[in-house]
């Protein structure tokens, strides 16, 4: 769309030049006509603003957060690959470390133990075990005989006698009562009879009679729904607790059993397995300690530090800022696309600071990026220069004033 903006912007012009030409009169003196537009076009120098950077930088991050427990460099500080940056305080990482070297030394002795074979007292231990389940299902089976009687009794129902014998409850019940009542009403007349022991027995006796009949009541009734699905979880419960208890008694025999017959090639594969699953344990543990630590992933110089001590930090999050000062570059900011298309790699350029006015320094495109940068400001593409001779002078993110020899 630029281009074809320039064009009509060409057209326009040299159409007003001819224009002017035939329309001047009176042989007064014709200038040039030019525009921003077409120096740009016939300009054998494409011009941009650039900054320096190194060519190997980094801005560096943690893959796990904490708090920043010491920094071991400043800004300006020489480093060299793999030197320690930034530590982050890690008793939790530590103490998993400690955690997975004991669970390694576990499997390594119960490995040792597999080769080495059962000790008479451990073969006495697994007999007892086993006669111990034994034991406890033992009582698991007469805790499922009680409960199966207790639900059969509840769904059988009240017997006749029991239903007999409630009855001759009720009736001497109602004879005693009687009886209590007929004493009572000897002394009824009297003062003070409504406190007296006659009155308090004639009271009792009709509860006892109430009480009587209640239960005559109960047992012709029947258990209700309630108490019948009482008894039948606890007989699950119980036919639970037998399963258990005889999963328990096969476990400890087997167990036995093993000890009896010594060790399997399976047995000591599986043991060598439990302690390579350790030691992998405790190499993930090792090397998630180590992600406490930043370190220098190449030599140069610190540029920034973005944290102090006693701070946050999230993963991802910057942390320091690195760069190998040996290999400093300039790449431009603001080349747009109508003059990328212009520069090449190899083209010859020339490089001016404001820090240091008194020199302009040469070098050459090595680099045309092939994709617009990221810029809110407008679609513009970066060119990397390296310049052929570097000045003390020259430092990290200097703004530099590039022009590209493009030709014409």
């Amino acid at each position: 769309m630029k281009r074809i903006t320039t064009v009509l912007i060409l057209v326009t012009v040299i159409a007003l030049a001819v224009s002017a030409g035939t329309a001047c009169k009176g042989g007064g003196e014709q200038k040039a006509v030019s525009t921003p537009e077409t120096s740009d076009i016939f300009s054998s120098v494409v011009s941009a603003t650039g900054e320096v950077v190194p060519a190997r930088r980094a801005t560096l991050s943690g893959e796990i957060a904490g708090r920043v427990r010491a920094i071991a460099v400043g800004e300006g500080d020489t480093v060299e690959s793999g030197q320690t940056l930034l530590q982050l305080d890690a008793v939790d990482l530590e103490q998993a470390v400690a955690q997975a070297e004991a669970a390694l030394s576990m499997a390594q002795a119960q490995l040792a133990r597999v080769k080495a074979g059962a000790r008479p007292e451990e073969i006495a231990s697994a007999e007892g075990a086993v006669a111990g389940a034994q034991a406890q299902l033992a009582i698991a089976q007469a805790n499922l005989a009680a409960a199966q009687a207790e639900l059969a009794r509840l769904q059988a129902g009240a017997r006749p006698e029991e239903i007999a014998i409630a009855e001759i409850g009720v009736a001497r019940a109602q004879t005693a009562k009687d009886m209590a009542e007929r004493v009572y009403e000897l002394v009824a007349n009297r003062p003070g009879a409504e406190v007296s022991e006659a009155a308090f027995n004639a009271k009792l006796a009709a509860h006892d009679l109430d009480l009587a009949k209640a239960q005559l009541a109960l047992l012709k009734a029947g258990a209700t729904a309630q108490e019948l699905a009482l008894a039948q979880a606890k007989v699950k419960a119980a036919e639970a607790q037998v399963q258990s208890a005889q999963a328990a008694v096969s476990q400890a025999q087997a167990q036995l059993d093993l000890l009896k017959a010594g060790a399997s090639e399976q047995d000591v594969a599986v043991a060598e397995a439990q302690v390579a699953q350790a030691q992998a344990a405790l190499d993930a543990a090792k090397a998630a300690l180590g992600k406490a630590t930043l370190v220098a992933p190449f030599a140069g110089t610190v540029g920034a530090v973005y944290v102090r001590e006693g701070e946050m930090v999230t993963p991802g999050q910057p942390l320091i800022t690195l760069g190998d000062l040996n290999t400093l570059w300039v790449e431009t900011t603001d080349l747009d696309e109508a003059q990328v298309t212009r520069v090449a790699v190899g083209q010859a350029v020339t490089v001016t600071f404001d820090a240091i006015p008194e020199r302009a320094f040469t070098g050459h495109v090595t680099r045309v990026a092939p994709m617009a940068a990221s810029d809110a400001g407008g679609v513009n593409y970066t060119v990397v220069v390296e310049l052929d001779q570097i000045d003390p002078k020259i430092r990290w993110e200097m703004t530099a004033f590039v022009d590209i020899e493009v030709g014409h």
